[in-house]
């Protein structure tokens, strides 16, 4: 894996195609991912106004996936410390580069390109504050490797297969060539570690393997996107 991370590193300044403009006139996720599509809500805007809750809906998406990425340059940036091997150690700060890469290209498709970001979920927050502030490297890693990329690459892999945008699309096939080494190394690393656990210390990484899957996916309703475009809160 760290072979790998060398050989196939990229540059998000200058192998994106930043030249290109996003489209105003349309969207960038297909108007059924978002929420309302189809009900009354829906059916009831002009297209003018369906593009703009499109847009401030995808942005606020994608905001998530960049904080996603900074908080996982920073628990990376700790595991480089804690993991227990030099091999893993190598790799772990290609991992590092890797993140703030990510982050950095979604936070400039996002200013330059959208024009709008939007702030962390309370939900998310706390999921990564819990990490972060964890000792063991396996919890570590079950945490961001396992749980959090697998939410990330089926994120990613949805804009690179199906957005309306192509700029976001070829930012998104760049990321998913490193985060399948990512969690990589999660299933390769983790198994010996996980064996030698305890029974008391086994049941503390499934509980918390839970807790992290509902963290990801509870609270992740945009609803800042919708009151931007005009939604009330009744609404």
């Amino acid at each position: 894996l760290y072979e790998k991370a060398k050989r196939d590193q990229w540059n998000a300044s200058v192998d994106i195609e930043w030249s290109r403009d996003v489209n105003t006139d349309t969207g960038i996720l297909p108007d059924g991912l978002v929420d309302i599509y189809g009900t009354k809500y829906w059916d009831k805007m002009t297209p003018k106004e369906r593009v703009n809750l499109n847009r401030h809906f995808s942005a606020w998406r994608i905001s998530q996936l960049m904080y996603g990425e900074e908080f996982a340059m920073l628990v990376c940036s700790q595991l480089v410390n804690s993991v227990p091997t030099i091999d893993a150690k190598f790799f772990m700060a290609t991992q590092v580069v890797d993140e703030a890469r990510h982050s950095e290209v979604l936070t400039r498709y996002l200013l330059d390109k959208v024009g709008v970001t939007y702030p962390l979920t309370s939900s998310l927050k706390n999921l990564f504050d819990r990490i972060l502030e964890m000792p063991q490297w396996y919890l570590k890693t079950v945490g961001t490797q396992l749980v959090a990329e697998t939410l990330a690459v089926s994120l990613f892999r949805m804009l690179e297969q199906h957005s309306q945008d192509p700029l976001i699309s070829q930012i998104c096939k760049r990321i998913l060539s490193d985060e399948s080494r990512h969690m990589g190394f999660g299933m390769l690393s983790l198994p010996e570690q996980i064996a030698e656990l305890s029974e008391r210390e086994r049941q503390e990484v499934e509980d918390f393997a839970c807790d992290a899957a509902a963290g990801l996916l509870g609270g992740q309703f945009p609803r800042e996107a919708y009151e931007a475009v005009g939604f009330s809160k009744a609404e």
